[in-house]
């Protein structure tokens, strides 16, 4: 088949269209096509701009990091350790459980290994806490640490009563023998000595009291002391011959008068005296600075028992105060009519002068 020659446009009688390309170089819109929509105006680009790139293609997400538990393991060999040993307890109870319930903070220890273990064994892994297992271990050291300490407090109080008596008991009897020996006259002593604590032993002697133990006594003398000095005087000899006998003494107690005189006030002494020892240091002082610590006390006969030295003074120096106040006493004494009792009633004059002109009848004896 024959090919058309396609003539110039020129030589057809047509006008050439302008090119769209040579109208992208200008700036301007290409021209509409012959019978087509006409083009917007404006300015376009020229065409050798070149496009933009494609914007990149959305990437996958991550994978999720594995989550690992920490601290499941150690709960684990807790409990199994635990189940065995309460095993053992019933076929071998001569075991000492004690120690091995002081050794559980070791859970601690084996717990901290395991959280080392897992962030360096599972760096790229997202660790998580095992707060159900962390608080069942804690659980299991504060049980055993009960377990541990509990009986050991027990035994020790126990343990402390028994020697804390049976050390006043040797104390009470050397002391009786070393103030026989000094010649010193009294009633009754006692000791109490408070032995509790670490150093305590059953096998423990008076001698081997330790210096955070504490040790008092308490004398009553029951003796008339004509004064102050005198008092003074078995105080000194009695101080030095206890003091012999105890490692220490860290409080201690006078009274002049008997066990007698001190609850039923059944004592012929006018004066009672009294002196407190209170710390150590006190016994390392002279007699002569305890003279100012003594209490004294005096009988007062219209009271039936002691008052104080300074109301003593006072009813020397002011006793019309002090009759006084017996005289209200003896009138609150004086016994009234109790509420709701009736008073006779009053006599009128005429029954009175004939009550009065009445005959007395007399019988005579024959």
């Amino acid at each position: 088949m024959k090919k058309k020659e396609l003539l110039p446009p020129e030589q057809q009688g047509e006008m050439p269209a302008a090119q769209p390309e040579a109208a992208a170089q200008t700036g301007q819109a290409p021209p509409a096509k012959a019978g087509g929509p006409a083009l917007p105006t404006g300015t376009y680009p020229p065409a050798n701009t070149p496009m933009p790139p494609a914007p990149p293609a959305p990437q996958p997400p991550p994978p999720p990091a594995k989550v690992r538990r920490v601290g499941t393991i150690t709960m684990s060999l807790c409990l199994i350790a635990a189940g065995v040993l309460l095993v053992l307890w019933v076929f071998i109870p001569s075991i000492d459980y004690i120690t091995i319930a002081r050794l559980s903070p070791v859970i601690l220890v084996f717990l901290g290994i395991e959280i080392l273990v897992a962030n360096t064994v599972y760096r790229g892994d997202k660790l998580k806490y095992d707060g159900l297992s962390i608080f069942i271990c804690l659980l299991l050291i504060g049980a055993s640490l009960v377990v541990a300490v509990v009986p050991q407090l027990v035994y020790n109080e126990i343990e402390g009563n028994r020697a804390s008596r049976r050390l006043s008991v040797e104390l009470e009897d050397r002391g009786y023998e070393a103030l026989r020996a000094a010649g010193v006259e009294f009633d009754s002593l006692e000791f109490y000595v408070e032995a509790y604590g670490d150093g305590v032993d059953t096998e423990m002697t008076a001698q081997d009291i330790q210096p955070e133990q504490y040790v008092q006594f308490r004398i009553y003398f029951g003796n008339d002391y004509k004064d102050k000095n005198a008092f003074l005087a078995d105080v000194a000899k009695v101080t030095k011959a206890l003091q012999a006998i105890a490692p220490h003494i860290d409080y201690a107690s006078f009274y002049s008068y008997g066990l007698s005189g001190e609850y039923d006030g059944n004592y012929t002494g006018d004066e009672h005296y009294e002196l407190t020892l209170q710390n150590r240091h006190q016994f390392a002082e002279p007699v002569t600075r305890w003279a100012d610590q003594v209490y004294t006390t005096y009988w007062a006969e219209d009271e039936g028992y002691y008052i104080s030295e300074w109301e003593h003074e006072d009813r020397l120096q002011n006793p019309e105060n002090y009759r006084l106040v017996e005289i209200e006493e003896e009138i609150q004494d004086i016994s009234l009519p109790e509420v709701g009792t009736s008073l006779p009633e009053p006599v009128s004059e005429e029954e009175d002068s004939a009550a009065a002109s009445a005959p007395t009848s007399l019988s005579i004896a024959a």
